[in-house]
């Protein structure tokens, strides 16, 4: 398992700390104590400016342990934030094998509120003169250096984002490819269905039309059949050619039958004589007014 601490130690050399957050309390050896933005925003002016002039160090319990005497790192940034002051601490191997090991679990500031910059041998004001590893930090409520199991959350938390993540993506990918599938498929199927159609289409206007020649035909013959009955009976051929074109259905055969039956009728025997040009005409003009009577144009 490795702390958050840890893990940005390995990324970038060191970490982030909030070494002094803003917050007044009382301390028995100092009395009442104000840490304010003031006081973090002046540290960090004059670190940028180079006071105190020597590299601050990261050391043990401020150098009282004599067990761990000497540095353990080093802080090379600070800044003045919303919430405190903080550091950025690069921990050598030893220290960072201490953080490991959860032998200290917090950070102290070492500084103060009046430093004579020895450079000008003037009040230069507050400032940062180092920090320690310490479980005993004179400013209460600081966060811990090692959240092993607050990490662990963290990071599976992570993970298991990760994995929803990749999860709903090839779930997507799957979607969509089985989408476009689905379409192929729904288009193949259209493009059948209207082929299939348009098939069945011509089919049944081809089976219509030979409907219609067959019915035309039939009623033809029909016609032609009934025509020839009235010829039997002595009407007039020409008469007969002239009514036939009017004839358009059943009950137009019914009409001309009630007038044919009061027309001149030939004997039988006598309608293959010659007949002259002026009888057939009479027939013709004959056929034509009851053509007209009957079913006009």
């Amino acid at each position: 398992m490795i702390d958050k601490y840890l893990a940005e130690i390995a990324k970038t050399g060191g970490f982030w700390y909030r070494l002094l957050p803003y917050i007044e309390f009382q301390d028995p050896r100092y009395g009442k104590v104000s840490l304010t933005k003031e006081l973090a925003q002046k540290i960090e002016e004059n670190f940028k400016n180079g006071v105190p002039s020597y590299e601050l160090s990261l050391d043990i319990e401020h150098g009282k342990d004599a067990n761990h005497p000497g540095a353990y790192g080093k802080i090379t940034r600070v800044e003045a934030r919303d919430d405190g002051l903080w550091v950025y601490s690069e921990p050598d191997e030893e220290g960072v094998e201490l953080i490991k090991r959860k032998k200290f679990k917090y950070m102290s500031a070492t500084y103060a509120e009046k430093y004579m910059d020895k450079k000008t041998g003037k009040d230069a004001g507050p400032v940062l003169r180092g920090a320690a590893l310490t479980n005993m930090p004179a400013v209460p409520d600081m966060e811990q250096i090692v959240y092993f199991s607050e990490f662990e959350k963290e990071e599976e938390i992570g993970m298991e984002f990760k994995d929803l993540f990749e999860k709903a993506q090839k779930e997507l990918s799957d979607l969509r490819a089985e989408k476009d599938k689905k379409e192929k498929e729904l288009s193949e199927t259209l493009a059948s269905v209207n082929k299939e159609l348009s098939e069945a289409r011509t089919k049944l206007e081809a089976l219509e039309k030979e409907k219609k020649e067959a019915e035309e035909k039939l009623f033809s013959e029909k016609v032609n059949n009934w025509a020839k009955s009235w010829t039997d009976k002595g009407v007039k051929p020409a008469v007969l050619e002239k009514i036939k074109p009017r004839v358009k259905k059943e009950e137009d055969m019914k009409l001309f039958e009630d007038i044919l039956e009061s027309t001149e009728k030939v004997k039988l025997g006598q309608s293959g004589r010659g007949e002259s040009a002026g009888e057939n005409e009479t027939y013709v003009k004959l056929a034509g007014d009851i053509a007209g009577r009957v079913n006009p144009k």
